[in-house]
Formats: C-alpha cells, structure tokens, sequence
C-alpha cells in the first residue's frame, strides 16, 4: 500500500497599497472663502465707482449744455439791445427785461414741472416797459431742464480801453436735491438748511449722493452791437 503525500505550497500574495486621498481641511476652505470675498468686494466696489462717475459725468455735461443755451440767448439780446444792469424783484420772483424778452425766475429754488415752480422763463415783451411779472406766468418758453436751478446770475456793464462798453454776464446752474449743496467759503460743507440753494460760492459736497448733484458756472463777456 502506497501513500501518497500531498505538500502544501504558499506562494506570497502581492499586497496592494491603497492611496486615499484626502479632501481640503478647513482651514483651506476657509482662505479660499476669504480670498474669494476679497476679489469679489473688490470687484464691486470698483464697478460702484465706475458708475458713480459715470452717472456724475453725465449729469454734469447735460447741466453744462443748459448754461451753455441760456447764456448764448441772453448774449444774442445783450448784443442788440441796451440793458441798464438792474435785477428787479417781487415776491419771490426775480426779472429783468433785455432784447424785447423779459426774462423770470426763482433764485435757488429747484425747477420741476410737478411742483409749479417758475424755474427760469423768457417771455416776448408786448410793451416797451419792463412790467413785474404776474402769476401764473403766460406764453413763457421755460430754458430750466427738470430738477435743476439758477444758483447765480448776474450782469453787470463795464468800459475798457482796448475795447469800449461790454456786458459781463454771470450765470451759475445746480442740479440736484438742495442738500447735497453747501457754499464753497464754508470749511465744513453743511447741508444746506432750506429749498433755496443760491450764491455765486454754491457747490457740490463731497461723498455719498454726491453723483446726482451738479454745478455749472460760465462767465461771458458781450460786445453790444448798437
């Protein structure tokens, strides 16, 4: 009888090492958050200030537009007429007469048609004498764009060698709501307190709400042509 013998042969196993990977730790979460807050605050802030001054820019050259007409039409009437330099004032209108036009307006005060405001008006005269105006005003060409005012006006008569009598005319427009204006001589900029904002040293303050506010000044010398 013949045994047989069976031997057991054990071959090695290759282990296999498993990499785990690892996500990102809370601390890298959180530099990333903080990193993208930074670039997107960034971000807005600039795009705020690219419409601020956007929306300034075109306020204030709309606004320059408007001084720009008023002054070439009292300059065509200063030049055919004689104008004696005198303001007149009733009630709270202000008016003087030049070139057969009278014009009307109310110092400071904001013009909207809503409110019933006189803004700035030119009228043809239909007498030679230069009549206070009565309200309601009639067959008047407003020159005022909405939500702006006459901050200043002024025209004075003057006589220089080099070239004999001239007119002077000063003109100032503001947009904007009456607080977001202060006088220049002012160190602090203070709000103005009333809805009458005029003064040749008006202007714009600095700092928030300062995009809708405007001012205008143009100063024009006219050689009378008679």
């Amino acid at each position: 009888m013949i045994l047989k013998t069976t031997q057991l042969i054990h071959l090695p196993v290759a282990k296999k090492t498993l990499k785990l990977s690892h996500g990102f730790t809370i601390i890298e979460t959180l530099l990333a958050i903080a990193v993208f807050s930074l670039i997107l605050i960034l971000l807005v802030t600039g795009v705020m200030q690219i419409s601020r001054s956007f929306m300034r820019g075109v306020n204030t050259t709309a606004l320059q537009s408007t001084t720009r007409s008023i002054s070439d039409r009292l300059s065509q009437d200063l030049q055919v007429s004689t104008y004696s330099g005198s303001i007149n004032q009733v009630a709270e209108l202000q008016y003087f007469c030049v070139g057969g036009n009278q014009y009307v307006f109310t110092p400071g005060v904001e013009y909207t048609k809503s409110n019933g405001t006189v803004g700035l008006v030119v009228t043809r005269m239909s007498t030679p004498d230069c009549r206070a105006p009565a309200l309601p005003l009639a067959g008047q060409t407003q020159l005022l764009s909405e939500h702006t005012r006459v901050l200043f006006l002024k025209i004075t008569r003057a006589t220089s060698v080099s070239t004999g009598s001239y007119y002077k005319l000063s003109i100032a427009l503001g947009a904007g709501a009456s607080d977001l204006f202060c006088l220049q001589n002012d160190a602090t900029c203070e709000p103005a307190s009333s809805d009458e904002v005029y003064g040749e040293s008006v202007k714009c303050q600095t700092g928030s709400g300062s995009e809708f506010c405007a001012v205008s000044k143009l100063n024009v010398l006219v050689q009378p042509r008679i």
